[in-house]
Parts: C-alpha cells; structure tokens; sequence
C-alpha cells in the first residue's frame, strides 16, 4: 500500500532519503534524531494540516516497509526491522517492535514475524495478540491455511525443522521446537 491515495485520507510514501529543502524531518525517536543520522524517511501529507516528513531510525536487521495501519488512519512503518505506529495528525509514533523480519497482511490486519522467533497480530486496536517463543533460531515456510499460520521452525538439537502452528484469532501457538519458559512474557492472547 506504498503511497495510499485518497482526498480525505493521510497519504505517504517512502523517500530515497531526507529533502534538502523546506522544514527538518521528525526523527524517532527524538534520542536518536539528535545524532543527524538518516534511516528511513517517508514524506505523510495530512489534508487540512499539510505535509511533513519522517526521519525513523533503524533497527538491526528486518523488513524496511511502509503500510496503511488496520485502523485506516495511522501508518505503520518499518525501519531495516524497528516498526513504529505513527499517528501522522499529531506527528507521534510509538515503536511496536524492535526487531521485525517480515510481514503477512491479512483482512483483519498484519502478522509479523518478530527476530525468527515468535510472531504478533497488529488489528485496527493495535497489537492484538503475540504468541510465546516458537522458534530457538529462526522459522521458514510460513503460510496462512484459513484461521491459522503454519510453518516450521528451526531446532537447535539436530539442525532439523519442527512444525507449528498458531490460531490467526487468539495468537495461541502449538509445536515449534523453543520449550523453554516465556522468560520474555512474549505471549499475550485475544
């Protein structure tokens, strides 16, 4: 949804880099701005409020990607992982997650897959669910099959791949290869 148009919606796109002209991107967050870096820069243009620019700093590694959040007015932008929720009417964004390798958009909203470990619902409220650790170290041939995700994930003990599933309802996970205890509280259920 790179570049969204409407009349009465926001609408935005991802820039090769900072403009050299008119008003200073916002950079997030304002800790990081404050060095001069460039990460990804998306340009939002607000009717009635005007444009303006974004500067989000990068994670360190994952999906760079911008999208049209499940709530029809904010963006969800991803810089090299770091996934921020911005509010382009009042110029704020929280970051949702650190580390965000991909994404799966759904009807009802987006599945990320956070750090090859784990995954995590954004719906029109925001984060609706996120399963507990799946994976030791990463996932591969991840799929949506009706009301589930489905894929693999990689165990440490034989370099195997052990399967899992996850309900795309309540974020509940079953299988995978990660036993251990959800030390993180990763695992938040609808």
């Amino acid at each position: 949804l790179d570049g969204y148009e409407s009349t009465t919606m926001t609408t935005f796109e991802q820039l090769a880099g900072l403009p050299p002209y008119g008003d200073p991107a916002i950079g997030f967050p304002l800790e990081w701005a404050s060095r001069g870096s460039e990460g990804v820069v998306v340009k939002f243009d607000v009717p009635g409020a005007g444009a303006w620019v974004g500067n989000f700093a990068p994670g360190i590694l994952g999906l760079s990607w911008v999208s049209r959040h499940p709530n029809g007015e904010d963006v969800l932008v991803s810089a090299q992982g770091a996934l921020y929720s911005v509010n382009p009417r009042t110029r704020k964004a929280i970051e949702v997650c650190s580390v965000a390798f991909s994404a799966i958009e759904l009807p009802d909203g987006i599945v990320f897959e956070r750090q090859g470990l784990a995954f995590f619902k954004i719906g029109r409220a925001g984060v609706e669910w996120s399963t507990r650790r799946i994976s030791w170290d990463g996932v591969r041939n991840v799929r949506v099959d009706g009301e589930r995700l489905l894929g693999e994930a990689c165990s440490p003990h034989d370099d195997g791949w052990i399967s899992f599933e996850v309900c795309l309802r309540s974020g509940k996970a079953t299988g995978g290869s990660y036993d251990g205890p959800d030390r993180l509280e990763w695992e938040k259920l609808a």
